[in-house]
């Protein structure tokens, strides 16, 4: 069973006068083993401690030092995973797409690019409430391989790791396009699968 781990950067909205970002980006964190994602948990809660935080301290890029970015992304990156991922320029859309549709339709394209016909096992960023998180569920199950969907969590991030990590990945991505900044980028970069 490959377990997944999925949270996004921007946002899918195009009232870019009141401040929708330019590039929409979701990133899927997944291991091929439940204890490739342990250790990777393991290797987690070990940074916590390396930057005396308090145990499940929450890891965030925006709230994060370059320097803290920075060592956390080279202890994971010594670890098994891989990560999938698509951004998308926004305002080089040109056909009308509700804000809605543009999530989900990305949150599949990640997903079909893992390419496993093993079980999913996906958590994803609870944030968005009940409603958003239902209509999910359902453009879940309507396209997704039957069978394929092993389980789908809604999960707060305050308490899974594995969503503070897919955070840091699709923050990084993200940045590396607003920002013109490779640095965070080249370390990660083995671990991409495929990028859009």
């Amino acid at each position: 069973m490959i377990i997944v781990a999925i949270d996004d950067s921007g946002d899918p909205g195009f009232k870019f006068a009141r401040g929708s970002s330019q590039y929409f980006c979701i990133a899927a964190v997944y291991f091929e083993t439940k204890e490739d994602a342990a250790k990777m948990i393991e290797v987690i809660n070990g940074l916590r401690k390396k930057f005396h935080l308090k145990s499940g301290q929450e890891f965030k890029f925006h709230k994060a030092s370059m320097k803290t970015r920075k060592m956390f992304l080279e202890e994971i990156n010594k670890n098994k995973f891989g990560i999938s991922t698509v951004i998308i320029d926004k305002k080089m859309i040109k056909e009308n797409i509700e804000a809605f549709d543009l999530y989900y339709n990305t949150i599949l394209k990640v997903i079909t690019k893992i390419g496993s016909n093993d079980k999913l096992d996906i958590r994803i960023d609870g944030k968005s409430g009940r409603k958003h998180n239902e209509k999910i569920k359902t453009f879940f199950r309507q396209n997704i391989r039957k069978g394929q969907l092993k389980k789908l969590r809604f999960v707060d991030s305050k308490n899974e790791d594995l969503i503070q990590l897919a955070d840091m990945i699709a923050s990084v991505i993200y940045f590396s396009f607003t920002d013109s900044n490779e640095d965070l980028m080249k370390i990660i970069r083995g671990h991409i699968l495929a990028q859009k």
